[in-house]
């Protein structure tokens, strides 16, 4: 998909958003058009507040995309067959992790995941809306779904010196024979998402 593909999908989305249309479209309808986006194509948005993103080309960013990708299912995989489950609230059970449901943000300790239920509660008023659950294959459970992007982020800490989106390295400058690699953050939270 071309830029001007990409930018041509988004248009009703941000017309939308940003009152530039003379009626108004419905949730559902705007939710739809983001899910036609092919998932390769978010790595553009994604990478757009990548620090690094500036260092990679869009062949670039779509290789480390799919990458990214791979890896949050093949851990996803890798703990399914594991613990014998896919539930994220059972899996964090089994990982040793506790979870809450707090209304607000708060202090987070170690080994304790916090799914805050403003959030959720928002995006359960977004799935009410007329078309949205239906865009979305009305099965989506918010809270499990962050639950389980969170998952991600324990076990790529767990995992760090095998994982992929910890493993992978960008070589910033490189004088002989010093030289300064960096990782790249933004392939974790794609590789949550995928989880």
């Amino acid at each position: 998909m071309t830029k001007e593909r990409f930018q041509e999908l988004l248009k009703p989305i941000a017309d939308g958003l940003f009152g530039k249309q003379r009626t108004v479209r419905p949730v559902g309808m705007i939710v739809e058009d983001l899910c036609r986006i092919p998932e390769d194509e978010w790595a553009k948005y994604a990478f757009s507040r990548e620090p690094l993103n500036g260092k990679f080309n869009d062949e670039q960013r779509l290789d480390l995309t799919r990458q990214a990708i791979a890896c949050g299912r093949e851990y996803a995989e890798k703990l399914a067959k594991q613990y014998g489950m896919r539930d994220p609230e059972k899996l964090a059970k089994q990982l040793g992790l506790n979870v809450d449901y707090p209304d607000m943000p708060q202090f987070r300790e170690p080994n304790n995941i916090h799914i805050y239920m403003d959030g959720v509660r928002k995006g359960r008023a977004l799935l009410s809306e007329p078309g949205v659950s239906h865009a979305l294959t009305g099965q989506l459970d918010i809270a499990k779904l962050l639950l389980g992007h969170e998952l991600f982020h324990f076990v790529e800490e767990k995992y760090k010196k095998e994982i992929w989106t910890r493993t992978y390295k960008i070589e910033l400058w490189a004088p002989k024979p010093l030289h300064n690699r960096s990782g790249v953050s933004v392939l974790g939270e794609i590789a949550a998402m995928s989880f």
